[in-house]
């Protein structure tokens, strides 16, 4: 009987040293939101300012809506999220809802700094960007968000 015990209390302790309990959720909690773009730089070259006015990343749960203006009518990608914080820096995996192949996957990175996001997102089947400068690379986007308050 006590050896079946200290068999449950070990399998107890081992299940909750796996991963600090909550961590990722702090993560998430941290981005959820609304962001509006300050810039916007788009394979090496900054994005229009009326396109960078007009975008919006809104971070719910576990998923994150981005969303622009085009012409008169809004645009609007929701993908799920991963996050991954014990990487440096900071990655994430964005896959739309309804695909699942490695082409439909958006490898980033993102560094969070109180209420400024730095996103970078390489383009649908490449690598995960490496860091943050662009330096004209042609396989990612670059976001600096700030948080939109009320």
């Amino acid at each position: 009987m006590k050896a079946r015990f200290l068999l449950l209390l070990v399998f107890g302790l081992l299940l909750g040293a796996d991963k600090p309990a909550g961590e990722p959720k702090k993560e998430a909690d941290r981005l959820q939101g609304t962001w509006k773009a300050v810039t916007i730089e788009e394979n090496g070259k900054a994005a229009p300012a009326d396109a960078i006015k007009q975008f919006k990343l809104i971070v719910t749960g576990d998923k994150f809506a981005l969303r622009s203006k085009v012409g008169d009518a809004f645009d609007e990608v929701v993908y799920k999220v991963r996050l991954d914080a014990s990487r440096e820096p900071h990655t994430l995996d964005l896959t739309k809802s309804n695909f699942t192949a490695k082409a439909d996957i958006l490898q980033g990175i993102y560094q969070l700094d109180r209420d400024v996001l730095k996103l970078r997102l390489g383009k649908p089947g490449k690598e995960r960007p490496a860091g943050f400068a662009v330096k004209g690379d042609a396989d990612s986007t670059l976001f600096v968000l700030e948080r939109d308050k009320p």
